[in-house]
């Protein structure tokens, strides 16, 4: 995440605990910063997750195919 905004790992550890001990205020622009980095790290998982699935359906099919069929040797 730090990589993805730029932002040092404690000041992203502080506005995902959301913690008000610290004086500094999280400005708009920083908050926004991370909000998209958070939107682009769902989009990788979704595609990660889609192409897992896509993978395993085949496999599936494969087995399925097998079975009508007989093993390929």
């Amino acid at each position: 995440m730090a990589r993805l905004t730029g932002l040092s790992p404690a000041l992203i550890q502080k506005i995902a605990a959301g913690d008000d001990g610290d004086r500094r205020e999280v400005t708009d622009d920083v908050y926004r910063k991370v909000a998209m980095a958070l939107l682009k790290e769902g989009d990788l998982r979704r595609l990660g997750a889609a192409k897992v699935d896509e993978l395993a359906r085949k496999m599936l099919a494969e087995l399925e195919g097998m079975r009508l069929s007989g093993p390929h040797t």
